[in-house]
């Protein structure tokens, strides 16, 4: 991660409440294996958001729900399962990440 300051999203609008259990940290990208069926491949994505239950990565191109991905994030690997994914205007995908486990790398 190169940088790491924390980020909350501002209201925006009359009524609006911010129902986040965590505080987000903003990020830059990392390599992103997803595992799906057996088989292993690494996807176009960053991760632009961070928190302790998950993250939000940008993909090049959608990525299913269930699918298990293996974020390289420098000294760890989060290994995470993918929540939801929206196409969004820019040609990207917003994907929610559940974090299920971090590895310390060697």
């Amino acid at each position: 991660m190169k940088s790491t300051q924390s980020f909350e999203w501002p209201a925006t609008g009359a009524g609006h409440e911010d129902r986040r259990r965590e505080v987000r940290f903003l990020c830059n990208s990392s390599e992103v294996r997803a595992i799906a069926g057996g088989r292993e491949r690494t996807i176009s994505a960053n991760v632009v958001e961070v928190s302790k239950s998950g993250l939000l990565l940008h993909a090049d191109e959608p990525v299913p729900v269930g699918t298990i991905l293996q974020i390289d994030m420098g000294k760890r690997i989060v290994q995470g399962q993918v929540r939801h994914c929206d196409a969004c205007a820019g040609d990207f995908y917003k994907v929610g990440v559940l974090v299920l486990d971090i590895l310390e790398q060697s």
